[in-house]
């Protein structure tokens, strides 16, 4: 994903990263570099998560990332999953 981005932010192209936040001292949005960009989304509790448990807090970080969208009134050309 990284890669990804990188090569998109260094053509011009504004990139953002959704990620789970995994513990509470992170920002909501980590300036990579020019045009790119991670943010940070509150989805279920910071730490003790398996990777079998993550799809349980998928209807959270949905709705982080819509609530993120809109109060930034953002719009994106392209969504990679």
């Amino acid at each position: 994903v990284l890669s990804i981005a990188t090569q998109l932010a260094r053509m011009g192209i504004d990139v953002d990263i959704f990620t789970r936040a995994t513990r509470p001292s992170q920002g909501e949005i980590v300036d990579v570099g020019p045009h790119l960009r991670v943010i940070n989304i509150i989805a279920g509790p910071y730490e003790g998560l398996s990777k079998e448990e993550l799809p349980t807090q998928l209807a959270a970080f949905a709705g982080g990332m819509v609530q993120f969208i809109k109060c930034n009134e953002l719009y994106y050309d392209l969504v990679h999953s």
